[in-house]
């Protein structure tokens, strides 16, 4: 711990509690690292919870944190559109409440501000500069890179000129950092690009990789949690998430359809929730004996479903900026081959012999993708090996740890 650093408050008004029942989602991680190091945090978060689009009830602190953790939830707007006026009133709301709010509090000596902050990010920026407090920079994600996709095709090309007025907010937040943090190599590389000064550093969201080392027998082997023939031979292909169009899930059903045609060696579960669940419980519904839809199942539920398949998939739409999902630390954590439609640095990954890149919204490319794979048992099995090699690495101990040093080292 650094002695001069005690009070740190994180600002972030999206995701979940830990007591909410979801996946421990990184601002809480962070905050179980730095309150391990001897630290006072304080959690800014909004009232309303983005996942679920309902109102969470207001708390000062999570039995599942450190007694030194405190919440602060602040009054929000609703929204139910993830891209719309009112998420934008949102965050606006949050930003005047955090200002209204923070200059009551103790002076923390650090701030750690999640980015994209597009409407609340001017706010924490401005109350740090103002008072001379050290500020952080978490990047989650690429906005607005991420809005280009939103713009007509022959726009597309113009968005840096669309969007000017984000991208130049971000980089006077950039440069007013004390160091930059992102889940990625690219993310961190494109918000750090012309300040080369500042300290930088890259921490993954990450793997509770001890959860993937247990044995779930309790849990009824899958072919009869599905119904399905027990003497089948072949690969068993896993998708788990958001059920939208934004993960290629048409796509994904597409190629489904096309291998259940074929009577290809393959057989697929999906879970999750979203807009297109109707069209996979129809996928379910049409191919009984090869597709199963296990609908939304709790983190200690799909452990034991990765256990129980060989290919883990990583469908995006085409477009898409995601660099490192969720869900490949789970996949390397569980030992599967993985398939995915991404570039950057997660295309680095797989091509280093744990699966295959497929095109991104091409149903024939991805059903190919399988093909291969599900054909060739031997080939399954080494990329299965490689894949379970990599994923203690991203263990969440070791990437929060040193998340919480970089944050002490960048601030004194």
């Amino acid at each position: 711990m650094c002695e001069n650093i005690v009070n740190i408050w994180i600002v972030n008004p999206y995701g979940t509690l830990p007591s909410e029942g979801w996946r421990e989602y990184r601002s809480a991680q962070l905050a179980r690292a730095l309150a391990a190091r001897g630290h006072r945090v304080t959690w800014w978060i909004g009232d309303f919870e983005h996942r679920s689009k309902a109102y969470r009830t207001p708390v000062n602190y999570d039995p599942l944190l450190p007694a030194s953790v405190e919440i602060r939830c602040l009054p929000t707007p609703s929204y139910q559109r993830h891209i719309g006026s009112g998420r934008i009133r949102f965050e606006q709301a949050f930003g005047r409440r955090f200002t209204a709010e923070a200059t009551k509090a103790d002076r923390p000596d650090v701030i750690v501000l999640a980015e994209p902050s597009l409407f609340f990010g001017v706010p924490v920026r401005r109350f740090a500069a103002e008072r001379k407090i050290p500020l952080v920079i978490d990047v989650i994600d690429l906005w607005p890179e991420l809005f280009h996709i939103l713009l007509p095709g022959p726009l597309k090309r113009l968005g840096k000129l669309v969007f000017a007025p984000l991208y130049s907010r971000r980089r006077k937040l950039a440069r007013q950092a004390a160091g930059i943090a992102a889940v990625t190599g690219d993310y961190r590389d494109t918000v750090a690009a012309g300040f080369k000064d500042k300290p930088t550093g890259i921490f993954y969201w990450g793997v509770d990789f001890a959860s993937f080392q247990k044995q779930y027998p309790a849990l009824p082997p899958l072919h009869e949690t599905a119904g399905w023939n027990a003497e089948f031979v072949g690969a068993t292909l896993v998708y788990a998430g958001t059920l939208g169009e934004a993960y290629d899930i048409t796509t994904a059903c597409q190629a489904a359809r096309l291998l259940c045609e074929r009577n290809a060696p393959v057989r697929f579960v999906f879970a999750g929730d979203g807009p297109l669940r109707p069209t996979v419980e129809q996928l379910a519904c049409d191919y009984p004996d090869r597709v199963y839809f296990a609908g939304s199942v709790s983190p200690d539920q799909l452990v034991p479903l990765y256990q129980q398949s060989d290919i883990g998939l990583c469908s995006y739409a085409p477009g898409s900026t995601v660099s490192m999902p969720i869900k490949i630390f789970d996949y390397l954590a569980a030992g599967l081959a993985v398939l995915s439609s991404l570039g950057g640095e997660i295309s680095q990954i797989v091509k280093s012999g744990v699966g295959l890149q497929y095109e991104a919204g091409s149903a024939d490319a991805l059903a190919d993708a399988i093909a291969r794979i599900a054909g060739d048992p031997a080939k399954l099995v080494e990329m299965k090996n490689r894949s379970g090699g990599l994923g203690e690495k991203f263990d969440n101990q070791r990437q929060y740890g040193a998340f919480a040093e970089f944050i002490e080292t960048a601030a004194a």
